[in-house]
């Protein structure tokens, strides 16, 4: 909580008290690079619950020579210049709340959407009807997620409510109780209706999806702010305010191993990332560093640096050795892991906390997608960390991003609006 206090005071308190780790604006300068872009806008077996319980590295040499297509200064001129009294609009789809919308899941044509106005909202993301609006939370909903077959998904809020509803129906399942405080983030097992959730209280909890508690996670001194099943659903990780980073074994919630001290981070972490083989883990904090770590060893495998500010979202590629990280200092860099070395830095117009990326996705077509505090979606290619595509339509920073199957992006912002564009 105090370090919310420091955020920026144009962002609304909720914002500040759910994502004060992302948002530090403070307007720091930042230096401007040349990098020139390619622009081109466009427009699911009932099982045992337990059963599916088994089941230093500097970069300054890329910045000699392995720098990608960044930002375009002419472009940006363009953007502030002539279009300052035109707002683009390259979304397909528009939902909005009243108030700032935190956090956005989808299953095939369903967009589930969590906001400040205490309230999650089912979409259907082909027609762009409002399905269903659920306002039982009381607080600001900030989790949201379907279970491994979609025909479940679960929604938290910032009081602590969690409610798992039928997908087509939106009725109410279960509601698990175990924590007043606020929810973090929620995850599905991924085989089976186990609810994993990471709250404010710096614990972890467990439930059925029927409501029954399976286990309490504690150990972290702070807030439990990422956090998830290993692909395998073997293992549980989480990352705290604290700066570490836990491994847990599910089925008896005991913690196998904590990644901590001189060789992790020295502040708090803010995402994780897995390797799809359940092998590695990824971390990011505050302190601008990246830290991979064994699941299968339990041992550090390495740091990563280069950014110069907090480092908010992680990712593995589908497709190559590659590692992506996004930081609040304007960049997004490619990391090597074969070599444990950087690759390749994509600066988002100015390197900047005013162009600080937020979120990460990956697609299918070897491209990362990147949303940011300037309001604008970035498409790369991540063999050359070119810049091949933008979508502007949101007018304030983006807080959430996911890639529905069909390839959609779905965005959610400040701006008290969820938005989906599409690649085609």
């Amino acid at each position: 909580m105090t370090c919310c206090r420091q955020v920026h005071n144009s962002i609304s308190y909720f914002f500040e008290y759910y994502l004060c780790r992302i948002y530090r604006l403070k307007n720091m300068e930042g230096e401007e690079d040349d990098f020139v872009y390619e622009e081109e806008i466009q427009e699911e077996i009932e099982v045992d619950p337990n059963d599916l319980l088994d089941g230093d590295i500097d970069d300054q040499a890329m910045m000699e020579d392995g720098e990608g297509d960044g930002g375009n200064e002419g472009e940006e001129e363009e953007d502030e210049g002539a279009n300052d009294d035109v707002m683009l609009d390259d979304a397909i789809h528009t939902f909005s709340h009243d108030g700032s919308v935190f956090c956005a899941t989808t299953w095939n044509n369903l967009i589930v959407t969590g906001g400040e106005d205490d309230k999650a909202i089912v979409w259907n993301m082909t027609s762009g009807e409002k399905l269903h609006e659920l306002s039982e939370f009381k607080e600001s909903v900030t989790a949201a997620a379907f279970n491994h077959n979609g025909e479940l998904f679960a929604a938290g809020s910032l009081g602590g409510y969690i409610g798992v509803y039928n997908s087509t129906t939106a009725e109410l399942v279960a509601h698990l109780e175990g924590t007043d405080s606020g929810i973090e983030w929620i995850a599905w097992h991924p085989k089976g209706n186990i609810v994993l959730a990471g709250s404010e209280d710096a614990c972890a909890y467990m439930w059925t999806s029927t409501g029954t508690m399976m286990g309490v996670f504690a150990g972290h001194a702070a807030e439990v702010g990422c956090g998830g099943f290993s692909p395998d659903g073997k293992k549980i990780v989480t990352g705290s305010g604290d700066g570490s980073v836990k491994i847990w074994n599910p089925k008896d919630q005991q913690c196998i191993s904590t990644f901590s001290g001189h060789s992790w981070h020295s502040e708090g972490v803010t995402s994780l990332a897995f390797k799809s083989d359940s092998t590695v883990i990824a971390s990011g904090s505050t302190d601008s560093s990246v830290c991979l770590g064994s699941i299968a060893t339990n041992k550090a495998l390495g740091k990563l640096v280069g950014h110069t500010n907090s480092v908010e979202c992680l990712k593995f590629s589908n497709q190559q050795p590659f590692l992506f990280s996004g930081s609040m200092d304007g960049t997004l860099r490619i990391w090597d892991l074969n070599q444990l070395q950087p690759r390749l830095t994509c600066v988002h117009d100015k390197q900047t906390e005013e162009h600080g990326v937020t979120r990460i996705a990956t697609t299918n077509q070897a491209m990362v997608i990147t949303s940011c505090t300037d309001g604008i979606v970035r498409a790369w290619d991540e063999r050359t960390g070119s810049c091949v595509r933008r979508f502007q339509a949101h007018s304030n920073i983006i807080l959430d991003l996911t890639i529905a199957k069909d390839g959609s992006i779905i965005t959610t912002s400040d701006d008290n609006t969820c938005r989906v564009f599409t690649l085609d």
